[in-house]
């Protein structure tokens, strides 16, 4: 089981995934625009968080942030841009192009 953790320090962010441990798998980091939307700059998955699906689970934790808050999102980030292309379903009209 994922536990995910959202923190913001003014406009920068991160969402984190960790496990029952609390040892974090991952993490965003993000950028806040002006209260619309957030840039995904990076996608980090530890090492002991790979082949877990970390990646994709931070992701889908942030449409449903970003959906709660009618929130668009700016995929700056490879792998979330890849996820995009790759499965335009994902993108939930939310996405813009970096």
């Amino acid at each position: 089981m994922m536990n995910f953790t959202l923190e913001f320090d003014g406009p920068s962010g991160t969402l984190i995934a960790s496990d029952e441990h609390d040892a974090i798998l991952g993490y965003m980091v993000l950028i806040d625009v002006h209260g619309e939307g957030w840039i995904v700059e990076h996608t980090v998955v530890e090492e002991h968080g790979q082949g877990k699906g970390t990646g994709k689970a931070l992701l889908s934790e942030l449409q449903r942030e970003c959906s709660d808050r009618n929130l668009y999102i700016v995929p700056l980030c490879p792998f979330v841009f890849g996820q995009f292309s790759k499965y335009p379903e994902k993108a939930d009209g939310r996405a813009i192009r970096g």
